[in-house]
């Protein structure tokens, strides 16, 4: 589980202020800090952001966001003495992953599981564009990327290719996904001090 304790501000003062609430005030304090927390959380997270205001680094070719639908798992608890946000279960897993970074290998056969390539459809612009640059000419003529699209499947410019470069393709591969570190806070301090000041307001308005 990825966590955010907002017990561990430093500045003495006010975490004296903080313990000197009853119980009940400082769980409802420490939470709504942990809120604010979630609520900054999930906005860089549509907004594709770190914590550092960076941009995500996102994979090449890649339109759709990324981690698009993690911020609906997003949850606060607090206790007397810290709150704590973050995920629970398969979904803590998947985000802690993310946060920190991976690396993981790949096999051909869980590319082709992942992808469901049907090698029967029109070949892909992008093969029919190798196919040219490779030297591909049959029967003596000079093929478009429209008469290879039309003429040749998925799989059969597939082997061809292979055929026309001699490469063969990887058995396994290793991708490394960078760090997208979008929870938390750049600062607890300020945090917690302005959780502090908005719970004395409330108490003196009671």
């Amino acid at each position: 589980m990825i966590s955010v304790h907002t017990a561990g501000a430093a500045r003495l003062q006010r975490q004296l202020q903080a313990l000197a609430l009853p119980a009940d005030e400082r769980r409802k304090m420490l939470y709504g800090a942990g809120k604010r927390v979630e609520r900054e959380s999930k906005t860089r997270l549509r907004r594709q952001r770190n914590v550092d205001g960076s941009a995500f680094a996102a994979p090449s070719g890649r339109k759709r966001k990324l981690l698009s639908k993690m911020g609906r798992q997003l949850r606060t608890r607090s206790t007397a003495t810290e709150a704590v946000v973050g995920f629970a279960g398969r979904a803590g897993r998947i985000a802690a992953k993310h946060h920190d970074g991976f690396s993981q290998t790949y096999t051909a056969g869980q590319a082709r599981r992942a992808r469901r390539i049907d090698y029967r459809q029109p070949a892909s612009r992008d093969q029919a564009r190798a196919l040219l640059d490779a030297g591909y000419r049959p029967a003596r003529r000079r093929p478009t990327q429209m008469w290879i699209r039309t003429h040749l499947s998925t799989g059969q410019a597939g082997l061809i290719l292979r055929e026309l470069t001699g490469e063969r393709p990887a058995s396994s591969w290793k991708i490394n996904v960078p760090a997208r570190a979008w929870m938390g806070t750049n600062d607890h301090d300020l945090l917690l001090t302005d959780a502090v000041e908005r719970t004395h307001r409330r108490l003196r308005r009671a």
